[in-house]
């Protein structure tokens, strides 16, 4: 039969069992090497530690190791178990775990630097509480750590500056996270300069590097947008053909190529019929040889004196033709003036081409 000492022993185990039931265990975050980001982990577990009650903090520290996997808890194994039970558990089981895994302080430091000065801009599709709830949490951030406005004036200035990415990194290592103007100023003149290059081996391509920046510029100077820009082509432009005329007219409802087109398909449908077929033949194809030479020999742009024609010796056929000299000069011409002149050059060299069948 149990003794009242031993019942008495059973029930102040089972309250004070009973009373770590309402500690928040579930909330103890797990730590994964290489996924879980250790500020973020810190910052919990800090939290975590003020919330829990001053008499438990013994069991934090070992519960917290417990969920710690992978590399990371082959490291935390060799911690002796008496210091995971002080109330300073949480605490060096945090610095031990900060120390091999994540990111350091400085690069995350300068992470929330470029996040939130350089790349937090709302998306197209982006509302904007969510553009609004991104940007007070990368700038909170910096404003958590402490950040000045020197510390935010040197990141800028040494992040728009043409050094090497490996040098810019230098500098923030060589001012051990904690940027300073004059410090950055400093090291960006001495990083830039021809000091190195003049006294050692003078490097082709360092010295090329320099010869590029040797401008000073004004103090109010700005990059100009270079979607203003006007280009300008030099090639000379091509003349319209009577085909791309009359269909450009008649993609206007022009009336008279809209007239053209419906005589040229009436006369085909009439001809085909007719022994007038072999005649209708033979003038496309003369018709079509002719627009071959005269593309051929430069039609639109003979000027006088250069070249005979064919026809030389006759006056007003085969000569130089002043009309469409005329056209190619005046660039303000209409696209019906070019179909006038177009019509009228064609129907002299049909009438030399009809005189020549005739004197043969």
């Amino acid at each position: 039969m149990p003794s009242a000492g031993s019942e008495a022993t059973e029930a102040q185990s089972g309250v004070s069992t009973g009373n770590l039931g309402h500690l928040p265990w579930q909330q103890i975050p797990k730590f994964v090497p290489g996924t879980t980001n250790v500020d973020e982990y810190v910052s919990r577990m800090k939290f975590l530690k003020e919330l829990w009650p001053e008499d438990q903090l013994h069991l934090l520290g070992p519960r917290a190791a417990l969920q710690v996997e992978g590399s990371a808890f082959q490291k935390i194994s060799r911690l002796s178990p008496e210091k995971l039970r002080q109330p300073d558990g949480v605490k060096i089981l945090v610095e031990t775990l900060g120390g091999s895994w994540g990111r350091t302080a400085m690069e995350e430091k300068y992470h929330y630097f470029e996040q939130a000065i350089f790349q937090v801009m709302q998306r197209n599709d982006e509302t904007n509480d969510s553009y609004v709830s991104r940007h007070d949490a990368y700038f909170e951030e910096l404003l958590a750590r402490g950040v000045t406005i020197e510390q935010v004036r040197a990141y800028v200035l040494l992040r728009h500056s043409q050094l090497a990415p490996d040098d810019k990194k230098r500098v923030v290592v060589e001012s051990q996270g904690d940027l300073k103007y004059n410090e950055t100023v400093k090291a960006i003149r001495l990083l830039g300069s021809k000091f190195f290059g003049e006294l050692q081996a003078k490097n082709s391509t360092s010295q090329g590097r320099m010869a590029e920046r040797n401008r000073v510029y004004d103090v109010n100077f700005t990059e100009e947008d270079g979607q203003d820009e006007t280009y300008y082509s030099a090639t000379q432009d091509e003349e319209p053909d009577d085909e791309d005329l009359l269909c450009y007219f008649l993609e206007q409802n022009d009336p008279d190529a809209v007239y053209i087109t419906e005589f040229e398909d009436s006369i085909v449908d009439a001809i085909q019929e007719s022994d007038l077929a072999p005649v209708y033949i033979s003038y496309q194809e003369a018709r079509q040889k002719l627009r071959d030479k005269a593309k051929a020999r430069g039609f639109w742009g003979p000027s006088k004196g250069r070249g005979k024609s064919k026809h030389s010796g006759k006056k007003g056929k085969g000569g130089s033709i002043s009309v469409s000299s005329s056209w190619g000069m005046g660039r303000n011409r209409s696209l019906a003036d070019a179909a006038y002149y177009m019509d009228s050059d064609e129907s002299r060299m049909e009438d030399d081409r009809d005189e020549d069948f005739s004197g043969m």
